[in-house]
């Protein structure tokens, strides 16, 4: 008898590949998924049953979803099954569950295959039982088998969060999901599996600290990674000279030694990377910067055209009248998270350093103030039309 062919996708990318998708802390939503496939191709594969990983098991990049379900078609898999986890606003707050979706209209195969997952995955997770859905999703739109899209839990949940933080529990969903796959395919699923990397005793949860390495601890998408062992952490901190190792409570355990001044100022670093990120580069239509910590026309033309895809106005790096009405005044009384944070890149690409966080706190009032006096206008702290014109005009 041929072999199954079971095609497992983790979502998304890691490393912050993929604009947001991520825990209010930073973590990347990939790194819980890939986890959960791990553990679920070691079943399959322990069971006889030939695996397709349509994503980059690297998290390095993020496989576009018509490619992921092409890989999977093209090898004549049997079965599919994306795993992801779910988030709600992006602030912490209480929801929580499991969820299974297959594709709209009636598809009874694919239903039998999310409930075997389904029952089995919510047990793993021990989390509310959310059932199954219908969702107009590419993955199981495009795929040409039976294809189901797991949902873990909610990555901006105090609840579930406790259960995507540990290994021992996504590994027990992986494997949970293996099972489910195995029944209803019909093959035994009694051989036991061998995760790769995997040291934990007896699944015990792993515990202990989590460890983020950002520029500060308000500025969560400068996290360049966040790691259960210090060593790692302090090692991935030293490729990104200025930035931090931060336990959970926000406290510096690690800083990176700077680099000589060839690598320009850190502050516009970070400027430079905030313009890389998101996407911005396609959105904003302009060629990704090379991160060099020096401020020159490139990255101000960038910044200028990430307003203007801001502002909803023709994005073709040039100021006039229509980008100087769309810019948006900023206060402290009244500002939003993206628009500061073009804002504080903006003034560090004009000399005034500000942490990059989206927040118009006192910091950057004053450096509006700052930047107000030194053009020679009214220094008032708010960032209206004048200020975005000497910022980037």
């Amino acid at each position: 008898m041929a072999k199954f062919k079971v095609a497992i996708d983790a979502g998304h990318g890691g490393f912050g590949v993929t604009p947001g998708k991520r825990t209010p802390d930073g973590e990347y939503e990939w790194n819980f998924n890939n986890k959960v496939a791990v553990a679920c191709i070691a079943k399959l594969k322990a069971n006889g049953v030939d695996v397709i990983r349509t994503d980059d098991p690297t998290g390095k990049t993020d496989v576009g979803l018509t490619a992921r379900t092409n890989k999977a078609n093209n090898a004549g898999a049997d079965v599919m099954v994306s795993f992801h986890h779910n988030a709600n606003t992006g602030k912490w707050g209480t929801w929580t569950g499991t969820e299974t979706f297959t594709y709209l209209g009636n598809w009874p195969k694919a239903e039998k295959l999310a409930r075997e997952v389904q029952n089995r995955v919510v047990k793993a997770y021990g989390l509310r039982d959310r059932g199954l859905k219908k969702e107009n999703f590419a993955i199981v739109r495009q795929s040409n088998m039976p294809a189901i899209l797991v949902e873990g839990g909610y990555m901006d949940s105090t609840i579930d969060i406790k259960k995507l933080r540990s290994d021992a529990v996504l590994k027990a969903a992986g494997i949970a999901a293996a099972e489910g796959i195995l029944a209803y395919l019909g093959v035994s699923s009694g051989k036991d599996a061998v995760v790769p990397g995997d040291t934990s005793e007896a699944n015990k949860p792993v515990a202990g600290e989590i460890y983020r390495v950002r520029w500060s601890w308000g500025n969560a998408e400068s996290q360049k990674g966040a790691f259960s062992d210090l060593a790692n952490a302090k090692a991935c901190a030293d490729k990104y000279p200025g930035y931090k190792v931060y336990d959970s409570k926000g406290a510096t355990v690690y800083q990176s030694k700077e680099k000589t001044a060839a690598t320009g100022n850190a502050y516009v670093r970070e400027a430079q990377e905030f313009l890389n990120s998101r996407g911005y580069p396609t959105k904003a239509k302009f060629k990704a910067l090379t991160v060099d910590g020096f401020t020159g026309p490139k990255s101000l033309t960038a910044a200028l055209r990430v307003g203007q895809y801001y502002g909803g106005v023709t994005i073709d790096g040039l100021w006039g009248p229509n980008t100087k009405k769309a810019m948006r005044t900023l206060s402290k009384a009244d500002y939003t998270t993206w628009w500061t944070h073009l804002l504080q890149a903006a003034l560090v690409l004009n000399g005034i350093n500000v942490d990059i966080d989206g927040v118009f706190g006192n910091g950057t009032e004053d450096a509006v103030e700052r930047f107000q006096a030194k053009k020679g206008i009214a220094a008032d702290g708010i960032a209206g039309p004048n200020t975005w014109e000497k910022l980037l005009g």
